[in-house]
């Protein structure tokens, strides 16, 4: 009785420990990829009648943006962009009739130093070259809550931004500040985190010419 016990225990055994490996191949077959959303359409406003589109061509194994082409009425400027291996954007070029092009240098945490200008249209800019550069300050969380912008060709002119998060560390409110204006940036998100809205207030006026929404399409996926 008791060997046909001990027999009947190790069968049971074997099945709990079969079943346990079975779920644990289940989990690793598990699919654990992440989708990437790209913007397919960006809609500006300027008035009631004024509306500008924006087509995007991304780069599919990074995600990022390669190039874009605004539309504003008969107009069409193509952006170009560059990056670095940390992602950042080092180079934008803006490519009408004539080309604008914005360089970006940046500080060990992945945060912008200096941005500078160059033109096949020197009137375009300030002196045909415009240099800027940043200081930044975070929060606890190595969040960026401000900063300062200074224009050495235009006299250290300065602009101040400072922004405000919600719980997931998601911008939903950015301040640019000169001594002349102030403006407020109001933004929103979709479930998927997307941002789909961008709204500029001056006071308690909304501004239609700042009006931006976004739509999103699945450009690809990666493993988390």
């Amino acid at each position: 009785m008791k060997k046909i016990v001990l027999s009947l225990f190790i069968v049971s055994l074997l099945f709990t420990v079969t079943g346990c490996l079975e779920k644990e191949k289940s989990v690793k077959k598990k699919d654990n990829s992440k989708k990437v959303y790209g913007v397919v359409e960006e809609y500006s406003s300027m008035d009631d009648t004024t509306k500008k589109y924006s087509d995007y061509k991304y780069d599919k194994k990074t995600g990022l943006i390669e190039e874009y082409k605004e539309q504003n009425g008969a107009y069409t400027t193509t952006y170009k962009l560059s990056y670095d291996d940390n992602k950042n954007l080092i180079k934008k070029e803006e490519i009408s009739k004539d080309t604008l092009t914005a360089t970006y240098t940046y500080n060990s945490d992945n945060t912008i130093s200096k941005l500078s200008y160059t033109s096949t249209n020197p009137s375009n800019i300030d002196h045909g070259k415009v240099f800027e550069y940043r200081d930044y300050k975070k929060d606890d969380k190595d969040r960026v809550i401000s900063y300062s912008t200074y224009n050495i060709t235009r006299g250290n002119y300065k602009m101040d931004y400072t922004f405000k998060y919600d719980n997931k560390d998601r911008v939903i409110e950015e301040t640019q500040t000169t001594d002349k204006s102030s403006y407020t940036i109001k933004y929103k998100y979709d479930k998927n985190g997307n941002k789909i809205e961008a709204k500029t207030y001056k006071g308690n006026s909304s501004y239609s010419t700042f009006y931006k929404t976004y739509k999103y399409k699945v450009i690809g996926t990666y493993k988390k």
